[in-house]
């Protein structure tokens, strides 16, 4: 199949939190880091606001998501 590309991979982890949410928290951190790699002229304060959408799939119309202990 193949590596998807990076909006695909937006959408899996869009449904992960109510499909697998163990799988959720590695597979968000991989998509920010590809956000990172694919993107170079991204700046910290895009970087940030990426990183707190995707902490809003925590908010309280879902299911509380705990960290991967690293």
């Amino acid at each position: 199949m193949g590596e998807l590309a990076l909006a695909d991979a937006l959408d899996f982890c869009l449904l992960l939190p109510e499909a697998d949410a163990e799988r959720w928290p590695r597979a968000s951190a991989r998509w920010l880091g590809r956000l990172i790699i694919e993107s170079p002229a991204i700046t910290l304060n895009e970087v940030m606001l990426a990183v707190a959408a995707m902490q809003g799939l925590q908010g309280p119309d879902r299911r509380r998501i705990r960290p991967h202990p690293l």
